[in-house]
């Protein structure tokens, strides 16, 4: 139980941080959604350079887009590239074997470069743009709207919180 509670914690800590940053409710939602559409698609160490010019024209918070794309870390890209690598080669028709694909991303993960990607050969990177496109998308979009509803649940709450505080400072009639 204190795990969960802990857990619940830091859920909230991230929510008020997320809730707290400048713009619109549409505006940090728009973050996240393309951030994590980055995040999915783009492979690691080269998402900054695609999601901030991103947030700039579709007029994005650009720290919560940058954020938002650790999606994928050093961590969960171990699961994401093969398992989105076998589904888009699911999807294109020309399904490939999942325990052929976590080795060879292994050995990319080695030397992480685009050069390195691009030389495991078209029977990959397009199914691994393909499969990271259709999870980015649908994770992106759920992003985007429990984010905004995140957002506006919290900025109401704190301003329902301020708005009694305010009520309440002044003198009540006898």
């Amino acid at each position: 139980m204190k795990k969960f509670n802990l857990s619940r914690r830091k859920s909230l800590y991230y929510m008020a941080k997320l809730a707290k940053q400048s713009g619109t409710p549409e505006c940090i939602a728009r973050g996240v959604f393309w951030g994590v559409l980055v995040g999915w698609v783009i492979p690691f160490g080269l998402q900054l350079v695609i999601v901030i010019p991103l947030a700039f024209i579709f007029k994005a918070n650009k720290l919560v887009a940058c954020a938002s794309t650790l999606v994928s870390n050093h961590f969960t890209i171990f699961i994401m590239y093969p398992f989105q690598c076998w589904a888009g080669s699911y999807m294109l028709g020309n399904p490939l074997e999942y325990a052929q694909l976590k080795q060879t991303f292994l050995k990319l993960l080695e030397d992480p470069s685009w050069n390195a990607l691009l030389a495991l050969g078209v029977d990959i990177c397009v199914p691994f743009f393909v499969g990271g496109f259709v999870f980015g998308l649908c994770n992106a979009v759920g992003g985007y709207f429990l984010a905004l509803y995140l957002v506006r649940r919290f900025r109401a709450r704190k301003n329902k919180t301020a708005a009694s505080i305010d009520g309440g400072t002044e003198e009540q009639p006898h």
